[in-house]
């Protein structure tokens, strides 16, 4: 009866572990597209640079397959104030979506306030841009900056 509870005790502390390690490796691994991308040289100084990069990821993606409601909530929350989705949606649309981007760097000027260096291929014409966008921390999340104004024509 004894072996028993032993037995028991060592299969649940193991089961225990191996959730435990999954689920830490899962919290830190990326959702992987094939038209947004992290530079593999680039090392994360916490938790929060993890969480941007997760963010810059998924809204790259979206833009790029042309998700428009799926990118407009990752905007900051003043501009959708200002900017409803319709205005949004018909600006960014004009805008070349169709390419690959690489996340270079992330450089903080305050713990809230980040610039991501990206890389852009566009593949319509096989054109490459080095550009830097912002990102703001609000309540806990990260939120694209977008950079034409914000306020109806």
């Amino acid at each position: 009866m004894m072996k028993n509870k032993y037995f028991i005790f060592f299969w649940l502390v193991v089961l225990t572990a191996a959730s435990v390690v999954a689920y830490l490796k899962w919290q830190d691994s990326f959702p992987e597209y094939d038209d947004a991308f992290i530079d593999a040289n680039l090392s994360f100084r916490d938790s929060s640079e993890k969480e941007l990069a997760k963010r810059f990821l998924e809204y790259q993606h979206y833009r790029s397959a042309h998700e428009f409601e799926k990118t407009y909530p990752m905007e900051l929350p003043y501009f959708r104030y200002l900017r409803k989705f319709r205005h949004y949606k018909s600006e960014i649309s004009t805008t070349n979506n169709d390419f690959n981007s690489t996340l270079l760097s992330i450089s903080h000027h305050h713990k809230y306030n980040a610039i991501v260096d990206v890389t852009y291929l566009y593949k319509k014409n096989n054109y490459t841009s080095h550009e830097q966008d912002r990102w703001i921390r609000v309540n806990g999340e990260w939120y694209h900056a977008y950079r034409f104004s914000p306020f109806p024509e």
